[in-house]
């Protein structure tokens, strides 16, 4: 019987209600949290250049030109935090915001592993982080990038 009452309550409410509770389904479909524009980061489009090709019994990542110049170089991103270890030095950047801890929005080409020198405080917004940019040929993990060397530049 509560369970009903919650359900219209919450039917009932405006569409403005519902706006305002930052709801990501507000809109009639998921809508990501927009990430902030930062001056001088590797846009995550960049990022999507790439296809899954067979290589042998294996299926390896094929990166684009734009990806593959990256590769070794010192590069600037934005993303959403997800910590990988209780020490703050191994995380997962993520181009969508992590909404629900059973819901992934994307695939491995919307997250880049980060190794930093030292902890980077764990936060709920967008950070600004920097560092050596590897390409993940076959990664078991299932990550397609990585960077090396990572320290938080703006937050």
């Amino acid at each position: 019987m509560r369970a009903l009452a919650l359900i219209l309550l919450a039917l009932a409410l405006p569409a403005a209600a519902q706006d305002s509770l930052n709801n990501p389904w507000a809109e009639g479909g998921y809508q990501p949290i927009p990430l902030p524009e930062v001056e001088g980061t590797v846009p995550w489009e960049t990022l999507a250049a790439v296809e899954l090709v067979m290589d042998g019994p294996d299926m390896v990542p094929e990166y684009g030109a734009d990806v593959q110049a990256l590769d070794g170089e010192t590069i600037t991103m934005v993303g959403w935090m997800l910590p990988l270890d209780s020490t703050g030095e191994r995380i997962l950047l993520s181009q969508y915001a992590p909404h629900c801890p059973f819901c992934m929005t994307a695939g491995p080409e919307s997250f880049v592993e980060l190794y930093s020198d030292g902890p980077i405080e764990m936060t709920l917004d967008p950070i600004v982080v920097e560092g050596r940019f590897e390409l993940l040929e076959q990664s078991w993990e299932g990550y397609y990038y990585r960077m090396a060397e990572v320290t938080e530049v703006e937050r």
